[in-house]
């Protein structure tokens, strides 16, 4: 495995060492996403959940849903839900991460399906993000990069969201 990508992992590339090399720690796990691993709201690019996975697959970061609550109305039909999930990584480092989704934040297709779903994922995306130092703004030389490879006229944007 010849590439920075590797160079970078398989060194052990540690946040910790530099400020260059925490840049390097976050160009890598950037530079595994592709075009469909972003969607745009406002103008803005934002990481999908397939990048927040792959992140997530790359760095070899496990999750484990620790407590759930789903909160029914007198129909038996998904009002709202809460998720605690557990990041963990090698060598025994974790966080836990809450989140919910409520029915009455935007009109879902299949609610029973998707709030419980939204939560989830709301609380596993946030913990990569933290877990991986990634809650950053994209400027400068690294947004440039993207904007190359994916062919984006933006200078400038937030790339991490929920």
């Amino acid at each position: 495995m010849g590439s920075s990508i590797a160079a970078a992992y398989d060194g052990g590339l540690l946040p910790s060492l530099s400020v260059a090399n925490f840049r390097k720690y976050q160009e890598v796990a950037l530079s595994i996403l592709e075009k469909s691993d972003y969607t745009s709201i406002n103008g803005n690019p934002y990481i999908k959940k397939s990048g927040w996975r792959k992140i997530s697959c790359f760095f070899r970061i496990s999750f484990e849903i620790k407590d759930h609550s789903i909160e029914f109305d007198e129909n038996h039909n998904v009002n709202r839900a809460e998720f605690l999930v557990r990041a963990s990584m090698i060598g025994g480092r974790f966080s836990d991460g809450w989140s919910s989704c409520d029915r009455r934040e935007k009109r879902f297709n299949k609610p029973n399906h998707d709030i419980p779903s939204t939560a989830e994922t709301r609380a596993k995306n946030r913990l990569a993000r933290i877990f991986l130092a990634l809650e950053i703004t994209v400027q400068g030389e690294m947004w440039k990069k993207l904007d190359d490879s994916f062919g984006s006229d933006t200078t400038s944007s937030t790339i991490a969201r929920d």
